[in-house]
């Protein structure tokens, strides 16, 4: 008989030092077998958060498990190891501490052979403290070797951003530098010509508005197909 409805929470970090223990299949693999032929459990969705820091809670499937935790969905949360669900060790002590049993939330870490519904107030283990630092520290160093590599870009002149800026794109045979986008690169040379002329701002913005110009935005959209969304989520998706 099914006890408890099971949440898989999987995270593969662009950060992490990536390995095929840690792709998403292996570990979406992990807890299939986990849970196969055991009757109390019944998989009920995965949540996959590829390409997110450990770091930061504020990751869409994370938040999206947490309103399915609050509205009943789900009684079990099962993941691979601890350095999947999280790297900060405050909000991991807050979440599997007070956030999941105030929800009554079984915890399942397969590889750190950590069960919360077999060791009552695992939290306040030294073992678990451990644990947790070490994963957390394991970030940190992370953090400090990719910063270190991106402030050698710089200081070569390399780009190291997205999108180029307007009126430029990325070179195809090296994304840290630049080649002139010969359609973006004439709307730029109009506006300085404009300018020299003594038109005021709005007077070139009326002058493109009619031509038809795309603005910057739509014109990486539209045409180069560069999109940036922005999703606003809550920092917390558990009452805390």
């Amino acid at each position: 008989m099914v006890k408890y409805k099971v949440g898989a929470y999987i995270r593969l970090s662009k950060d992490d030092n990536y390995s095929e223990s840690d792709s998403i299949k292996n570990q979406k693999s992990i807890i299939k077998n986990y849970i196969k032929g055991n009757e109390e459990f019944e998989l009920v969705n995965y949540y996959v958060d590829n390409g997110y820091t450990g770091t930061n809670f504020n990751r869409p499937e994370f938040v999206q498990m947490c309103f399915d935790i609050v509205k009943k969905k789900i009684n079990c949360v099962i993941v691979k190891d601890m350095s999947r669900f999280g790297r900060d060790s405050g909000w991991v002590k807050v979440y599997l501490g007070e956030s999941f049993p105030e929800h009554n939330i079984r915890f399942i870490s397969i590889n750190d052979k950590l069960d919360s519904l077999k060791t009552k107030n695992y939290t306040d283990s030294l073992e678990f403290a451990l644990l947790n630092l070490t994963y957390e520290y394991y970030a940190i160093d992370i953090s400090n070797k990719v910063a270190t590599i991106k402030h050698m870009q710089q200081d070569k002149g390399d780009f190291i951003g997205v999108s180029a800026p307007y009126g430029y794109l990325k070179d195809p045979e090296d994304c840290h530098k630049f080649i002139i986008d010969d359609y973006a690169a004439n709307i730029v040379r109009r506006i300085f010509a404009m300018t020299l002329e003594c038109k005021s701002r709005k007077e070139i913005v009326d002058t493109l508005n009619k031509e038809k110009t795309l603005p910057p935005s739509k014109y990486k959209a539209e045409v180069i197909k560069v999109t940036s969304k922005s999703t606003k989520l809550l920092k917390n998706g558990l009452k805390i």
